[in-house]
């Protein structure tokens, strides 16, 4: 039985360890949010992970805004109870 061609093996038969292999794979969903106050605007990321979420926050006027601070749970509360707007007249949320 041949198993030559199967890109594992030469044509003597020998085999052939790949180059590459992956072992890992994270998928990672990543929203987006513009926030905004009368005094500045937030640009809001959020990672969500197979564990835990990852959060991004940066102000136009501040830089980026630590998430365990309370300005940054404000922000990241505003963003998780945000509804969107449904074009049919509703909410989707």
């Amino acid at each position: 039985m041949a198993i030559y061609g199967d890109g594992k093996h030469n044509e003597n038969m020998e085999y052939t360890a790949p180059k590459f292999t992956v072992t890992d794979k994270v998928v990672y969903r990543t929203t987006h949010w513009v926030v905004e106050t009368y005094e500045d605007t937030y640009r809001v990321q959020c990672q969500e992970g197979d564990i835990s979420d990852t959060w991004f926050i940066e102000s136009d006027l501040e830089g980026f805004i630590d998430n365990e601070s309370e300005l940054g749970q404000e922000i990241i509360k505003v963003c998780e109870d945000f509804e969107e707007f449904d074009m049919d007249g509703g909410y989707d949320g």
